[in-house]
């Protein structure tokens, strides 16, 4: 998919994104020896017969989830306790696999350096999530808090089951009650220092905001960063540094691959 939507920050995905890319998936840890291994993708999907077989009767965490886009710019968890768990089927999510983020055990991937640049820069960014229970005011997709604590992203809004995005001033939700327990969503945020923008399931919002500082080049998938953490399921994050990639086409690929 990023051959026809090029020049991504950073991606991250239980799919093969790009025909260049020759690298794992993923790298697991086991629960059973504590023993890692990195995850080849099968048929353009993480190799689930695999990580099944190296994971066993016990359970699989993620350890590193590798960058797709070139750059280098893996997402990595070193403390156990906070890497996020493996899950091989996922039914609000086309019963495709992914990780399972737990707020409660503070659990998520990151990159602390290097990923976007600092200052007014534009964004994009995409998420593929499927939301739990309860949630959080919190970030899918968090990029560095600045010196006002503030931090671009996209997430959830605490208690009324709906998508946010937000910077700053400038928050767009959805409707409430519009994101049900258990159900994926391909979701979007776009930043380009005049207005804050949502995509979500194709319909486009936006709310005028202050110009964007991103204080710092961290990128956090999980959480936001300096802040609170997600609860729920991640299949795929999506980072770009320009406000003019082709978010309309590139979100209806995400919701056909993973039938959200």
């Amino acid at each position: 998919m990023c051959d026809r939507f090029p020049q991504p920050a950073g991606v991250w995905s239980v799919r093969k994104l790009r025909r260049s890319y020759n690298g794992p998936c993923c790298r697991i840890r086991r629960s059973s020896d504590s023993a890692e291994k990195d995850i080849l993708f099968r048929n353009g999907w993480l190799d689930t017969i695999e990580a099944d077989a190296f994971v066993g009767a016990g359970t699989g965490y993620l350890v590193t989830w590798y960058d797709q886009s070139g750059r280098g710019k893996d997402l990595t968890q070193g403390t156990a306790a906070a890497q996020p768990q493996y899950i091989n089927s996922i039914s609000g999510a086309g019963n495709k696999p992914g990780f399972l983020f737990a707020s409660a055990s503070s659990q998520y991937v990151t990159r602390t350096q290097d990923v976007v640049q600092t200052g007014a820069v534009p964004l994009t960014m995409f998420a593929v999530a499927v939301r739990p229970a309860t949630e959080a005011t919190t970030r899918i997709i968090g990029i560095g808090t600045n010196s006002a604590g503030q931090t671009p992203g996209v997430g959830t809004a605490s208690a009324n089951a709906r998508v946010q995005v937000g910077y700053n001033t400038g928050t767009v939700n959805s409707a409430n009650n519009s994101w049900p327990v258990s159900t994926g969503k391909a979701i979007a945020a776009r930043f380009d220092n005049v207005n804050n923008y949502a995509l979500i399931d194709g319909v486009s919002a936006s709310v005028a905001a202050t110009s964007l500082n991103v204080g710092s080049t961290e990128c956090s998938v999980g959480r936001q960063p300096g802040g609170s953490y997600w609860d729920g399921h991640v299949l795929e994050a999506l980072v770009y540094g320009n406000a003019t990639v082709d978010w309309i086409n590139l979100q209806s690929a995400q919701k056909s691959a993973f039938s959200v």
